[in-house]
């Protein structure tokens, strides 16, 4: 108890200093917890969709990177012959591609066209149900959020996809799109006629098997039955997912360097802030030395000041960072967090504080008692 009281004083000797020292070691903090927030919540923005799909296996072009940049090269011949394949139980088609969206104005944006069969195990654009008779044949299904972005007000609105006239029939929530071009559902008979593709292109093959202990075979039969194709499983086609865009991009890196900047701030800041207060109380940890403490005790002064500064710059950093997840849920930066990050987050502030005091902790264990008769 005696440590804490006395690490306390010692960071209370100068106020003004401790108050722009816990200001900068939240604000790395809060930079290192951001970053890797961002990073996680550009994952779950950019692997929404096949995480709203539910099959064993996707089978796709050769050379596709991610789910929005494959070609519907794929045919109606590609699905009954992986219909056909022992131990396979539902294939189910996807027609997806980039399209040109107008606005009543004329204004146009981008979009990503999705053809997704209702009832199956493709994406589907909400949690509970899916595309609905309600939608109409024209109807399509956009999310809330780009409304403004699409120039529609909701539900009736009127635009075009091509040279088609559409009307919204539906809106989801929360599917956004890591490119910023959004994700527009319709059937896949819509999407082929508003793509101007042929009657039966498709763009992938979701396939659901019947034992998933044969899994590896199926697959290996699949790659044989259809030619210049790739079959992955659904975690595999997530990763290649995420490596399009957030590796090969560089927005990855970026993110992880922004994090590690955070890191480097902290302790540049940790460690002027204990050399300057040991540098202050040498006498003091001189005398505790005359008076019979041992060296390991008065190391222990000085770490006990650094998990305190290092405490409460993630309890008011953390805090701030949990307070703005629930507002971006909505936004284009979504922020997620995990309890694994958090406890990441807080292990490295501690770890960086302890390492940015080894020269403050050096020169308290060189003290000399000594030194208080000179």
């Amino acid at each position: 108890m005696m440590v804490f009281s006395l690490a306390l004083r010692n960071l209370l000797y100068d106020r003004a200093r401790l108050l722009a020292t816990l200001a900068g070691v939240t604000f790395s903090v809060m930079l290192m917890a951001g970053q890797t927030a961002i990073y996680l919540g550009a994952s779950r923005t950019i692997a929404t969709i096949i995480d709203r799909s539910r099959a064993d296996l996707w089978i796709l072009p050769v050379g596709s990177q991610s789910f929005e940049e494959a070609l519907p090269l794929l045919t109606e011949f590609d699905r009954q012959s992986a219909l056909s394949t022992p131990g396979v139980k539902r294939v189910t088609s996807l027609v997806t591609c980039f399209a040109r969206w107008q606005q009543p104005s004329g204004e146009t944006d981008t979009i990503v066209l999705i053809g997704s069969e209702p009832n199956a195990n493709g994406p589907q654009p909400f949690d509970a149900g899916v595309l609905g008779q309600d939608v109409g044949l024209s109807g399509v299904v956009v999310d809330s959020g780009y409304l403004d972005a699409l120039g529609a007000a909701g539900v009736g609105s009127i635009a075009s996809i091509g040279d088609h006239r559409i009307h919204i029939g539906a809106l989801s929530k929360g599917i956004r799109s890591f490119t910023r071009a959004p994700y527009v559902f319709v059937r896949p008979d819509q999407a082929r006629k508003y793509l101007d593709l042929p009657p039966r292109a498709l763009t992938f093959l979701l396939v659901d098997v019947e034992n998933s202990a044969s899994l590896e075979e199926i697959r290996s039969e699949l790659s044989k039955r259809i030619r210049n194709v790739e079959v992955l499983t659904q975690a595999e086609f997530r990763a290649r997912t995420l490596d399009r865009w957030l590796n090969q991009t560089g927005a990855g890196q970026a993110l992880i360097m922004g994090s590690i900047l955070g890191a480097i701030i902290g302790a540049a800041i940790i460690a002027q802030t204990m050399n300057m207060s040991v540098r202050e109380h040498l006498s003091e940890f001189a005398l505790l030395r005359a008076m019979g403490s041992s060296s390991s005790y008065v190391q222990t002064i000085v770490l006990a000041q650094v998990v305190a500064i290092a405490g409460a710059g993630v309890i008011v950093g953390l805090g701030a960072l949990l307070l703005l997840v629930p507002l971006s849920e909505n936004s284009p930066l979504r922020l997620t967090v995990s309890v694994r990050q958090l406890t990441l987050v807080v292990v490295s502030t501690l770890v960086i504080g302890m390492l940015s005091s080894a020269s403050a902790l050096s020169k308290v264990k060189k003290v000399d008692p000594a030194s208080l008769l000179r």
